[in-house]
């Protein structure tokens, strides 16, 4: 939990009160780790939804938490899977 929040500290605020796109904040700042287990409350939609960062496990193989798959394919893709 410890290494995951000191990213979050570290890159995610950072990057969250940081970067601008035609002057606005990114809708949503994520820190991808190989394992979110030790503060799985970071992966969790509502905090996400709520605090606009938080942290996704990805690794191979391993499936992609829904509301990250919809959320990544917003307006990309008319349906998962579809590019």
């Amino acid at each position: 939990e410890e290494r995951i929040l000191s990213g979050m500290k570290e890159s995610a605020h950072f990057y969250q009160d940081a970067l601008r796109w035609n002057g606005r904040r990114p809708d949503l700042t994520l820190l991808l780790v190989p394992n979110v287990s030790a503060a799985d409350w970071l992966s969790a939609p509502e905090f996400v939804a709520r605090n606009r960062v938080g942290a996704v496990a990805l690794l191979p193989g391993a499936p992609l938490p829904d509301w990250f798959r919809c959320r990544l394919l917003a307006g990309v893709a008319s349906e998962p899977g579809v590019a």
